[in-house]
């Protein structure tokens, strides 16, 4: 089961993510639950540990931006679809609520291809909202299930009985 149609391209280091990532049962994307994780983490250790704001403000600055930029990157080697970004932070809103707060995921949000040049800005903008829109209302229906999982699973089956599932 996966939400992304791979393209058949085996060239280069192509071939290593085909061999050694299988494509399959990808929501919510690991990728994108492990580094926001590490950047709330570190966020998080640097502040425990006491180190001087301003170099916490480099460190986390420059782990929030490879977060953002490995998200960017698993769409454009269609490693995971759009889908798979939202069902991810509302994952992490949900499993670490007082480290991923829907503040920071707009936050978040609100910079994913801010730099990019090979994509349009009105694409840009529509992927953006259509990120937010999916987290919005994975988030609300989440609010009324005492488990997480409960509303990734409904999006699933809707999205499954749409034909979309590969």
């Amino acid at each position: 089961m996966t939400t992304t149609q791979r393209p058949a391209y085996y060239k280069g280091h192509f071939r290593i993510i085909h061999m050694f990532d299988p494509h399959y049962l990808c929501v919510p994307s690991l990728h994108v639950i492990i580094v926001v994780l590490a950047y709330t983490f570190y966020r998080k250790a640097f502040t425990e540990l006491g180190i001087p704001q301003d170099e916490a403000d480099i460190l986390n600055r420059e782990l929030f931006d490879g977060a953002v930029a490995i998200t960017e990157t698993v769409l454009y080697i269609k490693q995971h679809s759009v889908n798979c970004i939202p069902a991810a932070l509302y994952a992490m809103t949900r499993i670490t609520p007082d480290e991923v707060t829907p503040a920071e995921v707009v936050r978040f949000i609100g910079t994913l291809f801010e730099s990019s040049a090979t994509v349009e800005k009105k694409d840009v903008l529509a992927i953006r909202e259509h990120i937010l829109d999916m987290y919005e209302s994975l988030f609300l229906q989440g609010c009324h299930d005492d488990n997480w999982i409960t509303p990734l699973q409904r999006w699933l089956n809707a999205y499954a009985a749409a034909g979309f599932l590969n």
